[in-house]
């Protein structure tokens, strides 16, 4: 699926939130961006400090596009119809 560049958050058609945490660095990486999905309507500043969370996961990100693949969706526990526009 593709993600706006530097996305920080979607607001899900079920209710739900996923926010994104990029790593401070400018290399490639395979861990370098946190999504958790959360129930809470507030991104924590940290993702350690993340409210209510459903879901977290470690994938790569580079130059602001997040690697945010059918892979990534089915372990945070959602379905493409949990994505506003139905997703891909």
């Amino acid at each position: 699926m593709k993600l706006k560049n530097g996305i920080k958050a979607i607001d899900l058609a079920n209710g739900t939130f996923l926010y994104f945490w990029y790593a401070n660095n400018a290399g490639r990486g395979i861990d370098n961006c946190t999504i958790i999905h959360s129930s809470s309507h507030e991104r924590a500043e940290y993702s350690r400090n993340q409210k209510e969370v459903l879901g977290r996961e470690l994938t790569s990100a580079w130059n602001g596009s997040v690697n945010f693949s059918r892979e990534i969706i089915s372990i945070l526990g959602l379905k493409k119809d949990d994505f506003p526009s139905g997703g891909k």
